[in-house]
């Protein structure tokens, strides 16, 4: 075990003391930037058992391990080495115990985890003497030692201990499964969910389905369950709709609790809503560039490339010295449009600092952009400064690509550029 590294894992104690470890009548809702899921959901209490515990990552991708807290009622937990999924680069370990004494391992590697893809393992575990339910607990990490967290990434499960005695649960899997997989806003998604029996003497699952937005916006509608219906003689299929309110990535998680035959079992599918395609012209950034000369003008007007391509200006600096351009952003669109405008600030033996009016707006530039709502036709002009330090080598040339995007459509852009070389 990896206990020198327990105390990068405090958060996760602090919010396992309130979750973790004690039987509880309902589940924590959790944050849903990631889905973690368990299979199976019931374990006979008191016996060996094996989890298989997964995680399905939300918004922004680029996990590196994920660390999964099992409540200290359980004992001899041991995580196999060999992962589920990634199958090449990944490793399953014991990672020690947290502040409350509650059970912790990791799922770490390389390479990273992409947005709406999972990680998964399989621990083996003695379950609690006591029955009821029970919280299990994961959180991604951009970081192969699991120290950087992925903010609201956080996500929980439950798994029931059952009376050892008891009547043996059929083992199910839930999917489900949305007919484009990449609708567009506001347009509806029809999904199926299927719950089937996987035993060797299958029966149909009865019981409702649990459909939720595990990570990202939009909304359901018309679904139908809460009443599956049966099909064929080992499963049991329902149907929801989903619709989605802005464009990126989006995870619909399904979660079937069993019925008095069978465990329950969940599945998740990950879409990605795309932006409607707008009537030509209706939204249309416009970006022109001049530099510092006497007889400088704008350049790039009515040129939407999205490349930069006839829209560049280059211009010499001194060492120590700065050299200067100015951007107006313009709204050639039919409507109002909002256009974020973005670019780099540090560029080796450079650094730009972008100014509109006096205000410095170098970290919204360089992180998601400093939004412009513009009336049709409307413009706005912003300054950018770039610095060559005193060291930087003589003839080193590098170039700040600033571009305007439409929030209205984001396929719509456009692209300056601005050229320094120190002499």
């Amino acid at each position: 075990m990896r206990l020198t590294r327990l105390f990068k894992v405090a958060a996760i104690g602090t919010m396992a003391a309130a979750l973790i470890g004690t039987p509880v009548g309902s589940a924590f809702a959790g944050t849903k930037n990631g889905v973690l899921t368990v299979s199976p959901t019931q374990v006979p209490a008191g016996s060996p058992s094996q989890l298989q515990l997964t995680y399905t990552t939300g918004g922004g991708g680029g996990v590196k391990c994920i660390l999964f807290t099992i409540p200290k009622a359980f004992t001899n937990v041991t995580a196999e080495p060999t992962p589920v999924s990634p199958t090449t680069g990944w490793t399953g370990a014991d990672f020690g115990k947290d502040a409350d004494g509650n059970w912790v391992v990791s799922l770490s590697g390389g390479p990273a985890i992409g947005t709406g893809l999972s990680g998964s393992m399989k621990v083996d575990v003695t379950a609690p003497n006591v029955t009821g339910t029970y919280i299990l607990s994961a959180t991604s990490y951009t970081s192969v030692d699991c120290t950087k967290p992925v903010n609201n990434s956080t996500d929980t499960t439950t798994v029931q201990a059952v009376p050892s005695g008891g009547p043996t649960l059929n083992p199910t899997s839930t999917t489900i499964v949305c007919n484009s997989g990449t609708p567009v806003v506001g347009v509806a998604d029809p999904c199926t969910v299927t719950v089937t029996d996987t035993s060797g003497s299958p029966t149909n699952p009865t019981g409702p389905v649990d459909v939720e937005i595990g990570s990202g916006d939009g909304a359901l509608s018309g679904s139908t369950c809460d009443t599956p219906t049966a099909s064929g003689t080992d499963s049991a299929t329902c149907s929801v709709t989903y619709t989605g309110s802005s464009i990126g990535s989006k995870i619909l998680t399904a979660t079937y609790g069993g019925d008095s035959g069978h465990s329950g079992s969940s599945g998740s599918f990950a879409l990605t809503v795309q932006a409607a395609a707008a009537a030509p012209g209706v939204f249309r950034p416009d970006l022109l560039i001049k530099g510092m000369g006497t007889h400088a003008h704008y350049i790039g007007e009515g040129i939407f490339t999205g490349s930069g391509t006839h829209q560049r200006i280059h211009q010499f600096v001194r060492q120590g010295g700065n050299t200067t351009a100015w951007v107006k952003i313009e709204n050639d669109g039919k409507n109002r449009d909002t256009i974020a405008v973005g670019g780099r600030t540090d560029q080796a033996g450079f650094k730009a600092t972008y100014w509109f009016k006096k205000l410095n707006i170098s970290r919204q530039v360089a992180h998601h952009g400093y939004n412009f709502s513009l009336a049709r036709g409307a413009e706005r002009v912003i300054r950018v400064v770039v610095h060559a330090f005193p060291a930087a080598e003589v003839g080193k040339e590098r170039t700040w690509q600033i571009i305007g995007r439409s929030l209205g459509n984001p396929l719509k852009r456009d692209v300056v550029k601005f050229a320094t070389t120190i002499r």
